[in-house]
């Protein structure tokens, strides 16, 4: 992942941070918040939910600094970490691009993950990253592996005895 945060989106999150906190914004505010974000891999979008996050309570807060939003940032990484399941490995996958074809995998889950994170405010858990959600019945029983659709089926079967 590169950084997505220009000057121009810099200058817009420092001013989102001074209507909230009442700083000054100089051009030395911005190069100094860009480097960090460019050493640090920030996401423009992760990092206006880490602002608003970070102002929205508790009214004693200090002003939100490089470093917080470095360490939250860090946080829903590792929580999407966790979240990233062994993929199955293409069979014609030579056995020495192994290592970099799995980093590559757990890199976009966290990806994938964080912008989630970014559009909704949800912590990143397991099955719910990659489209592994099922929106109804029958895609729940697509989604479960082939030796438990049975059961699946006779679990909603029970539900739907129950309601009526």
């Amino acid at each position: 992942m590169t950084t997505n945060i220009t000057p121009e989106v810099m200058i817009d999150m420092l001013s989102l941070m001074s209507v909230y906190d009442a700083r000054t914004v100089g051009k030395e505010d911005v190069t100094g918040w860009l480097i960090v974000a460019d050493l640090e891999d920030w996401d423009a979008a992760a990092v206006q939910r880490i602002i608003v996050e970070h102002y929205r309570r508790d009214a004693s807060r200090p002003r939100l600094s490089p470093s917080a939003v470095t360490d939250r940032l860090r946080q829903i990484r590792r929580a999407a970490a966790d979240t990233f399941e062994d993929p199955i490995i293409p069979a014609d996958l030579p056995g020495p691009e192994y290592p970099a074809w799995y980093r590559a995998q757990m890199a976009a889950h966290i990806e994938q993950a964080v912008t989630a994170w970014a559009a909704t405010g949800l912590e990143p858990r397991r099955g719910a990253i990659d489209g592994n959600r099922a929106g109804t019945l029958g895609e729940l029983i697509n989604l479960a592996p082939e030796r438990v659709r049975g059961e699946v089926v006779d679990a909603i079967a029970a539900i739907e005895r129950r309601r009526a």
